[in-house]
């Protein structure tokens, strides 16, 4: 598989590189073993890992069946949420983690609400589940007995904490029914360790010009613009967000067809008209073989971000990394 790569050297902030590297499968690399399943099963999600948290720590979440019962809790963390609906009953999630100290995954916790009691009701979208370095963490999904806008929840985990649900934003973040952080199947979310907080970015989606993302500081949320090109005032849409700090956050859109876009770049800006906020600004790639969807010269075509199951944006200290797809003299290839 090929990748897309853009990278931004930290000595010339201003400059982007574009290049195609290669995966090749096989290696000959030597099986180690594999820490022990323990708690873990095939219905098990993997979040990810803290890349600055304890030797070996990743953490995932389950959804439990309805005939477990509650779990040793020496910590208080494993509190069930009680059952409202006999008819409809809705499993327990709880998040699990392993380190290289405890060797096999274990339940580590439980969600709560924002009253702070133990939460169930939740349908994970597994797409934004996060992990960040210091073990905060982020996963969004529907809640079916909640009502309009507040049906998508979001939880959220301070590190050394527990996964909390956020306030729903208010309506200056999400002000019309069709705009909301989970749309058909889609998500665009990131969360980073701030300096006082988790926070977390998330495409505001489901309009046909998605030209905004919200932003939760770790206190409150808030509606960042993004400055849709002019060409793409009819149809555009927020494909992915990755991000290491508040001063490093980029987006990949997709631009209305007219446009004949291929990779659409965004970064987060500060907003001169406003010193406190943040403004999304398009990215020149540096190599119109990928900004383009066709460029006859060079024998490409259908040049796009992966879609679907695809995380496409990997955003690291000193650069980042595109997956997309492209044509070559009429042949596809990724």
């Amino acid at each position: 598989m090929s990748r897309v790569c853009c990278w931004r050297p930290r000595a010339a902030a201003g400059a982007l590189l574009a290049c195609v590297g290669v995966a090749v499968a096989g290696s000959s690399a030597q099986a180690e073993p594999l820490p022990t399943l323990g708690f873990a099963d095939r219905e098990m999600v993997i979040m990810g890992g803290a890349t600055a948290g304890a030797p070996g720590e990743v953490w995932g979440y389950r959804r439990l069946p309805l005939d477990i019962p509650p779990l040793p809790d020496p910590d208080g963390k494993l509190g069930f949420a009680p059952v409202t609906s006999k008819v409809t009953p809705d499993p327990q999630l709880v998040f699990t983690r392993v380190t290289d100290a405890t060797g096999l995954w274990a339940p580590e916790q439980t969600p709560l609400d924002a009253a702070g009691n133990p939460y169930r009701g939740f349908e994970p979208e597994r797409r934004s589940a996060r992990i960040t370095p210091r073990a905060g963490g982020l996963l969004m999904g529907r809640d079916g007995a909640r009502r309009g806008d507040d049906r998508t929840v979001v939880l959220a985990r301070e590190p050394g904490g527990r996964f909390r649900m956020l306030a729903t934003p208010p309506p200056e973040v999400l002000p019309a029914t069709g705009d909301g952080l989970l749309a058909d199947g889609r998500v665009a979310v990131t969360a980073v360790d701030g300096a006082a907080a988790t926070e977390l970015w998330a495409g505001i989606l489901g309009e046909p010009v998605e030209d905004a993302v919200a932003h939760w500081d770790g206190a409150a949320w808030t509606r960042e613009p993004v400055e849709v090109p002019t060409e793409s005032q009819g149809e555009f849409k927020i494909l992915a967000i990755d991000a290491t700090s508040p001063e490093n956050v980029w987006m990949l859109a997709r631009t209305a067809g007219v446009a004949a876009d291929g990779v659409v770049l965004f970064e987060r800006q500060a907003d001169p008209a406003d010193p406190s906020g943040a403004i999304w600004r398009k990215r020149d790639l540096g190599a119109p073989v990928f900004a383009r969807a066709a460029t006859p010269s060079a024998a490409t075509s259908a040049v796009a971000v992966l879609g679907g199951e695809a995380q496409p944006l990997t955003v690291t200290a000193g650069g980042l990394w595109i997956d997309g797809s492209l044509r070559v003299d009429g042949s596809a290839g990724e």
